[in-house]
């Protein structure tokens, strides 16, 4: 999830992936999109017509229950990543990150560029590169050719400033 500046340019909100929904306006309000949903790394997903959305959460207390859950994990993990935006370094961000994408998809290798996630920090394509560069050196990710693995999770959790483990709280603690 982008939000998208004045300027054209672009940072994360939030990592959304096979643990969550898009669209949550229509739960929530008015059904109006204000933010850049962009897909990085592709995955299955069910979609449906707005009308047919409100009728089945309206008919179903267990979900929305489950969907007020969500909404709470997810402007918690947007609150931490405003925050760490603003006060960690860019190798910490960069952990997190990575471990977000990878708890969203469920696998430890994806496809990534340095402009995608220098896109996603907030900072210069240079910045990504040092920050990459460095967690590969410390031996916690692999990156090659717009391949990322993760080789040593543990130790990337360790690297990742306080917002991973208290935005993954947040989702851990949805059901």
């Amino acid at each position: 999830m982008l939000v998208l500046m004045e300027d054209n340019k672009t940072v994360e909100g939030a990592v959304i992936g096979n643990e969550g929904i898009v669209g949550l306006e229509i739960f929530l309000g008015d059904g109006l999109a204000r933010n850049i949903l962009l897909v990085q790394i592709g995955g299955e997903a069910v979609s449906m017509p707005a009308t047919t959305f409100r009728t089945v959460v309206g008919g179903s207390l267990p979900l929305q229950v489950l969907l007020q859950r969500y909404s709470l994990a997810l402007m918690n993990q947007m609150v931490r990543t405003a925050a760490c935006n603003r006060m960690h370094q860019v190798n910490e961000r960069c952990a997190r990150w990575l471990l977000m994408s990878r708890d969203r998809v469920g696998r430890d290798d994806f496809p990534l560029t340095h402009d995608f996630l220098a896109r996603m920090l907030g900072v210069r394509r240079a910045s990504v590169s040092e920050a990459a560069e460095s967690l590969q050196r410390s031996g916690l990710i692999r990156y090659r050719q717009g391949r990322l693995q993760i080789v040593n999770g543990r130790g990337l959790e360790a690297a990742a400033c306080e917002d991973y483990r208290l935005s993954k709280a947040g989702y851990d603690q949805m059901y």
